[in-house]
């Protein structure tokens, strides 16, 4: 696990204050004698991106308002059959963005979902094996197998990892739920997703199901179902500190 900080820091140098603002706006800039909080706010927005690394991270975040964009993965593709066309293509995952205030210094915990694997393809005499589910705030399920039956049949792929952001308690989180894993060319199905609001997977040959999204304790500015693709992500970004 790793920890992150962002916005102000009281007792920090007037160097240190100097390296929150952006350089193209240090130009005439007079630091006060005080602490950090007295002069960024002027400054924001400042931001943090997190990408997928398939542990739990946290942030550190001071009172303010904050955006957040919050992305679930895709799930895998289903495999395809022996010397045939290929399976179905792996749902995408969620896509939430969501408005934070924070009152008092808090600390954030951060998941970041991480794509579904293919899943394997049919051999002359052998089924392909189901892909792995991504990891994530709930990881997406593992896809099936294919069977054999005139060469082997596509296994289904794994479902894409759910992503969130928010107070260990979940008072506060914004979630994105992975999307399904495809289903196999005549094969097995695809898995689940991960998360709340998780994509259905493909049955045989089928296009997996959409992620979806939910928040909690803050304002939700829109929701996406299969908004994105590839692995999730979370951006934060600090408008206002009080």
């Amino acid at each position: 696990m790793s920890t992150s900080m962002i916005g102000a820091a009281g007792g920090l140098s007037a160097e240190d204050r100097e390296k929150l603002i952006p350089e193209n706006l240090r130009e005439g800039v007079v630091l006060f004698a005080g602490t950090a909080r007295e002069i960024v706010g002027t400054f924001w927005p400042i931001s943090k991106k997190f990408e997928y690394t398939g542990k739990m991270e946290t942030l550190r975040v001071s009172p303010g308002d904050y955006e957040v964009e919050v992305a679930g993965a895709q799930g895998g593709a289903g495999g395809a059959r022996y010397q045939n066309f290929d399976g179905g293509a792996g749902g995408k995952g969620g896509l939430v963005k969501a408005k934070l205030h924070i009152t008092a210094p808090a600390e954030l915990q951060v998941y970041v979902g991480g794509v579904g694997k293919d899943g394997g393809d049919g051999g002359k005499d052998s089924g392909g094996a189901g892909g792995d589910g991504g990891w994530g705030y709930g990881s997406g399920s593992k896809g099936a197998s294919g069977t054999v039956s005139s060469g082997g049949r596509g296994g289904g792929g794994g479902g894409g990892g759910g992503s969130k952001i928010g107070l260990a308690d979940g008072t506060v989180y914004v979630e994105a739920s992975g999307g399904g894993g495809g289903g196999g060319k005549d094969g097995g199905s695809g898995g689940a997703g991960g998360g709340l609001n998780k994509g259905t997977g493909g049955s045989s040959s089928a296009v997996g199901g959409a992620g979806g999204g939910s928040v909690a304790g803050c304002t939700q500015t829109s929701k996406t179902p299969g908004g994105n693709a590839g692995a999730g992500y979370i951006s934060i970004t600090q408008v206002r500190s009080v």
